[in-house]
């Protein structure tokens, strides 16, 4: 009979191991601030030469690994799960309860500052950002500034329940990542570089060009369980710093940004992606400060995504039009930050606290947790570029 993923083996984990691993904080928190400075230099212009394809890298890149990161945190927390009604209902309870609030509030902050993302949105694209189910028609109905990975997260987060049943054979596990990957495929090596220029990040945003990334962090999280190998923060840093030294090797100069986005780079940079976050998902070792630091970051990423886009309407009303590039790439960056912990505290956390109240949920318990941060066991949604 073959084993099943996650099992216990020569290499399992300390059962004294906690749930909710640290580093993957620090890591969704460095991938959301990487995006946002993607943005912001595309915006202000900040960015030049080596710095300007290092940003976009990082950018792109950041949103693929919160793909893989959210499959890592759900097969490693669910993958032996049994769902019955009621864990049924508490999981996509506590979903919602952890997506829906910014989400709406996003929506509304977009209306209420004249910037929405579709003026013509009917009816029926409202109903499909209301139920979170607009990925299913096509990602790019997000309401939501770069809102169509959010959508394809909540399409994962759907199907989470049949997947970790399927996947509890570890071959069936690698075997769905093999056929997920064979179909994004067509997308990747043809359709996203033959569609018309106004078309590519239409066709590159599809489901199937996605899902794969998912179930990649499956696999990881089933390789992290039956191995004993762990690494130091500063190890996970410095792996980082290696891989993004190589991924600018790889692709010296950017003219468009679809040039990353496809192909064998794209590949190449999924590999490396995918070493990134198998670096973090493998580091131990007491908390410091640098790590509470970096924590905090992943406790704010999904605001500070989603709240990017109006820290630089702030930015672009205070600062005259004439300011220097650099001051204004760096005060989005204080005004994103601002802005995300409020939105974290007075919106998401909240709203998680009330998902753990409804379905019952421990409490957590650490100092940091009982400051409302993310519920341990969501994989916070991927925050995408805007394209």
């Amino acid at each position: 009979m073959t084993a099943g993923p996650l099992s216990r083996g020569a290499g399992q984990r300390d059962a004294r191991e906690p749930e909710r691993l640290w580093a993957l904080d620090a890591l969704r928190g460095l991938m959301a601030l990487a995006v946002a400075l993607y943005h912001f230099g595309v915006w202000t212009q900040a960015f030049t030469g080596a710095a300007r394809d290092a940003s976009i890298i990082a950018g792109v890149y950041s949103v693929e690994g919160f793909f893989i990161l959210s499959g890592l945190c759900f097969f490693k927390l669910y993958g032996q799960s049994r769902f019955d009604g009621p864990s049924l209902r508490g999981f996509y309870l506590r979903r919602f309860l952890r997506i829906a609030p910014l989400f709406y509030t996003t929506i509304a902050l977009s209306y209420l500052t004249h910037t929405p993302v579709d003026p013509g949105a009917g009816w029926s694209r409202f109903a499909e950002n209301l139920t979170l189910s607009f990925a299913l028609f096509h990602p790019n109905h997000a309401l939501v500034l770069g809102g169509w990975s959010i959508g394809l997260e909540c399409v994962f987060y759907a199907l989470f329940p049949v997947l970790a049943w399927v996947a509890r054979r570890r071959v069936w596990l690698y075997s769905l990542a093999l056929f997920a990957f064979a179909w994004a495929v067509p997308y990747n090596f043809g359709k996203v570089a033959s569609a018309a220029p106004s078309q590519q990040f239409h066709v590159y945003v599809q489901l199937a060009n996605h899902a794969f990334l998912f179930l990649v962090g499956g696999v990881i999280a089933d390789a992290r369980a039956r191995s004993a190998l762990r690494l130091s923060l500063g190890s996970a840093l410095t792996a980082t710093l290696a891989l993004g030294l190589v991924a600018l090797w790889l692709q010296p100069e950017i003219h468009e940004h679809v040039e990353v986005m496809a192909g064998a780079a794209r590949l190449e940079y999924l590999l490396l992606c995918a070493l990134c976050v198998s670096a973090w998902a493998l580091v131990r070792g007491a908390r410091s400060t640098l790590s509470r630091g970096l924590g905090w970051l992943g406790d704010v990423s999904y605001s500070l995504y989603l709240m990017h886009p109006f820290a630089w309407l702030v930015v672009r009303r205070l600062l005259p039009v004439q300011a220097a590039p650099g001051l204004q790439l760096m005060a989005a960056v204080v005004a994103v930050l601002a802005i995300s912990a409020c939105t974290q505290r007075l919106i998401e956390a909240p709203a998680v606290a009330l998902g753990r109240r409804i379905t019952g949920a421990a409490p957590r318990s650490s100092a940091r947790d009982a400051r409302g941060a993310s519920d341990a066991s969501s994989a916070e949604p991927a925050v995408a570029e805007a394209g």
